[in-house]
């Protein structure tokens, strides 16, 4: 066991520096495949995980591998319906093998306590600090960087600030931030993760999110700098009948300004268009057909125009990962893939293991449970977050409090 501790920590240290710091820059300037990294790391944590289980003679079941299990059978039962073939059929299977490799890997760490929770945070936390230098030079200098790009892809320069994750991983990364952010704001003492400074690093943190183009993620951070703001007030004052007066005409000139946003140009330059015209049906399907659509729109499409898909139309219909193109618009979405390829079976999958994750790695319960859980499953609307490394590793191994 004692060599098996060292060989662990060899593949921790390595897991993180390759997802978090220079996997990345190995794509952009060497050319190394996204999926063959996260081929490798998924290997080299499933090798750790079967290793442990031979020395331990424990095996690793609960309401996490029954979910992981349940899509498995379901992405087999749509691929073998659909007659998709069986290389579709096994690729398909990484959104299963990548989050159960990951989760039996960090899961060694919770139980053996083999690299302290400290160290973890401490080493992660620096490569959050670090993003925002290098989010600063893709941000200000696209042009003279892109010359260097030998990965093999198209980078916009929206999708040039990923600072030194995978590149393209800028939800990912935001969601990396967030919770380090969650993180230094609850902690009730910083300096037992060994940092100082909270409300400094909380900034350097919160800019980088702001120098990336993850929309959604800026407004998921919005919200938690203002409820971090809003609760001590709303605990002081309120049972105060002015206090609860000022609050309701607050929320509802709020809610009055942004209705009134939509009508302004530079919201209908966001939207494509008229806010009501972008979110009509009979736009919607005319975008979907000319692959143009939004996510949104695909959405709406699928509820008012397209057939119910109870099993969908097999592992990749929606993207063929073999030829590199889209049946329709060009969306990676856990959600909207789910829908497509595997139906509501899939769908319902999908959701199940979102829970049963969030279930498994936090303590807290009820509404910041739902609302945790819910920003998960906004990310997966916006991004395939199965098959991404950064976004696992930062839920089993940063976020991740409790033992099972």
């Amino acid at each position: 066991m004692i060599l098996f501790r060292e060989i662990y920590k060899f593949s921790f240290l390595s897991t993180v520096l390759l997802t978090f710091l220079i996997g990345g820059a190995m794509q952009f300037f060497l050319g190394v495949s996204n999926t063959l990294l996260t081929l490798a790391l998924s290997g080299l944590a499933l090798a750790n995980y079967t290793i442990y289980c031979l020395l331990s003679g424990r095996i690793l079941f609960n309401k996490v591998v029954f979910a992981l299990m349940f899509f498995l059978a379901v992405i087999l039962f749509s691929g073998l319906i659909n007659q998709s073939g069986v290389a579709k059929i096994i690729l398909y299977c990484l959104f299963v093998i990548l989050p159960f490799s990951l989760y039996g890997f960090a899961h060694i760490n919770w139980k053996e306590g083999i690299v302290s929770y400290r160290s973890i945070f401490k080493l992660l936390f620096y490569i959050g600090l670090f993003q925002f230098p290098v989010l600063l030079i893709q941000r200000n200098f696209y042009q003279e960087l892109i010359g260097w790009n030998r990965s093999g892809q198209k980078i916009e320069w929206y999708d040039f600030m990923y600072g030194t994750f995978f590149i393209k991983s800028d939800h990912s990364l935001c969601l990396f931030l967030l919770i380090l952010i969650s993180i230094l704001i609850f902690t009730p003492s910083v300096r037992q993760l060994g940092v100082r400074f909270r409300w400094l690093n909380v900034s350097i943190l919160s800019v980088a999110i702001f120098l990336t183009e993850s929309n959604i993620s800026k407004l998921f951070l919005s919200l938690l700098l203002a409820f971090v703001v809003i609760l001590p007030i709303y605990r002081k004052y309120y049972r105060n009948k002015r206090f609860q007066i000022l609050t309701g005409v607050f929320l509802l000139s709020l809610i009055f300004m942004v209705f009134q946003l939509k009508d302004y140009d530079f919201m209908k330059k966001r939207l494509g268009g008229k806010f009501e015209d972008q979110f009509s049906i009979e736009t919607a399907y005319k975008q979907y057909e000319n692959t143009t659509a939004k996510r949104s729109q695909i959405v709406l499409v699928a509820i008012k125009k397209l057939e119910p898909k109870f099993i969908g139309s097999g592992p990749f219909s929606y993207f063929d990962f073999f030829k590199g193109t889209f049946t329709k618009t060009q969306h990676f979405s856990q959600l909207i893939w789910a829908y497509f390829d595997l139906g509501f079976l899939g769908l319902f999958a999908v959701i199940l293991l979102i829970f049963s994750i969030v279930k498994s790695i936090t303590t807290v319960k009820g509404v910041p449970f739902v609302i945790f859980s819910g920003i998960i499953i906004v990310y997966a609307f916006y991004t395939t977050i199965l098959a991404d490394i950064a976004i696992m590793a930062s839920l089993f191994i940063l976020f991740k409090q409790k033992i099972d």
